[in-house]
């Protein structure tokens, strides 16, 4: 019988440690302390929702052509729907619904990622006329920009992925509406 205890006591503590190396890490490291993924993701997909809004806002007292109002328009629609859905997945504990905001974050760093190239590619194609012009932005500067952005965007949509991460491999039920 103390054989038998021995056994369940090894096996318990091996299931123990195999789940500890198979998670997936829960918590994000923010200036001076650590916040839950969910969190993290609600708070990005807040801020998204309300720059997006904003820009649907602001879009009539723009100088631009029309057509390009209508495309900022379905972008920031688009972006604003994804982070309301990322919102309430996180609120659901259900992964399905973050799909779309994590898509678009992942096309954001794609984006990011051809502009680097084609940026760096331009600053070799600079003839000397516009360098001595000084109007606009430089090369330097805006490989610089971008990849700060790079760097930036890449980081939300890691923390984003660890949280889908996270609610597709949990086993939490959802909140019903009356504990709210």
């Amino acid at each position: 019988m103390a054989a038998d205890e021995a056994d369940v006591e090894i096996n318990t503590e091996q299931h123990r440690l195999r789940d500890d190396i198979g998670d997936e890490k829960t918590d994000v490291c923010c200036c001076c302390c650590n916040i839950s993924v969910e969190t993290a993701t609600q708070t990005i997909a807040t801020f998204t929702f309300l720059g997006a809004l904003y820009n649907i806002v602001t879009l009539g007292m723009r100088d631009s052509q029309s057509d390009y109002k209508l495309f900022l328009a379905a972008t920031n629609t688009i972006w604003s729907i994804s982070a309301l859905l990322a919102i309430f997945s996180v609120y659901l504990r259900s992964h399905h619904a973050l799909f779309p905001f994590l898509t678009l974050l992942y096309l954001g760093v794609i984006t990011l990622t051809v502009a680097l190239v084609a940026a760096i590619i331009s600053s070799f194609n600079v003839s000397e006329s516009q360098k001595d012009s000084g109007t606009g932005i430089s090369s330097a500067n805006l490989v610089i920009v971008i990849i700060m952005a790079l760097a930036i965007n890449f980081w939300l949509t890691r923390i984003v992925h660890r949280c889908y991460n996270n609610l597709k491999t949990s086993k939490n039920v959802a909140p019903k509406p009356t504990d709210v």
